[in-house]
């Protein structure tokens, strides 16, 4: 298009990366901050974060009031489970649909893209883990053995695998709205694990340990290398607290 004379045309502003929308929404959500108090920090109208919340929702399938529709849910718990086998590139939105039982363009509708659809997954699975960490915690139950049974809890289910490790390993050639969100499930699991008392070290020690022997036990097809890996972490509470 070309401009005409005398009509100033702004300079259009670059769009941001989806990492940094993805960090401005949890900042809204988690960090306790108003759209307009963050905005001020980031250079940007209040609207315009407003308007990144509101899409993520829309991005993650909820309603607008808040909750997440049953056709969401659905499409979200059939990606959940192909990615934890076959990570970003374990399904299609044809594949999702027919497990649901559902036409893809409904999967196109609450999910616009594949990497929406991950990414929700992911942010889910991370929403869920502290969820349960955080009432095993409360229970007074110790940190690693707290660590160490959530992890041998997800071997143990139907497809013996966290989505987080799969596509943590693979995090290099993912879309950036999925890797920001794969980045953000293991900051989050090494930041609650300092918070429970761990030092840096130890809490980076204890989750690559885990992490790991999952990985063993599922290329073995061995779940009782999980066990033998995690052995002295259930049997000396107190070792890799300090």
């Amino acid at each position: 298009m070309i401009p005409l004379k005398g009509v100033h045309v702004p300079k259009s502003h670059p769009p941001d990366p989806p990492e940094f929308r993805a960090e401005a929404v949890r900042l809204v959500r988690e960090g306790g901050r108003s759209p307009d108090e963050l905005a001020k920090d980031l250079g940007c109208s209040g609207q315009v974060i407003r308007n990144w919340v509101r899409q993520a929702d829309l991005d993650a399938g909820r309603r607008s009031d808040g909750l997440m529709s049953d056709v969401a849910s659905a499409i979200m718990d059939a990606a959940e489970r192909r990615m934890r086998i076959g990570g970003f590139n374990g399904f299609s939105f044809r594949e999702i649909a027919a497990d649901v039982g559902i036409k893809s363009s409904s999967v196109h509708y609450h999910f616009p893209t594949k990497e929406n659809l991950a990414a929700a997954v992911t942010r889910r699975y991370t929403e869920r883990v502290v969820e349960y960490i955080d009432q095993e915690l409360a229970a007074g139950v110790d940190p690693v053995k707290v660590w160490t049974r959530a992890f041998r809890r997800t071997l143990y289910s139907d497809e013996h695998m966290c989505p987080c490790i799969v596509l943590g390993a693979a995090s290099r050639d993912l879309p950036p709205e999925v890797t920001a969100e794969v980045q953000r499930f293991f900051k989050v699991c090494l930041d609650k694990l300092v918070a429970a008392g761990l030092s840096p070290d130890n809490a980076a020690k204890l989750l690559a340990t885990i992490t790991g022997a999952m990985v063993i036990a599922n290329a073995l097809d061995d779940m009782g290398e999980y066990d033998r890996a995690t052995r002295e972490l259930m049997r000396e509470p107190d070792s890799v607290t300090a």
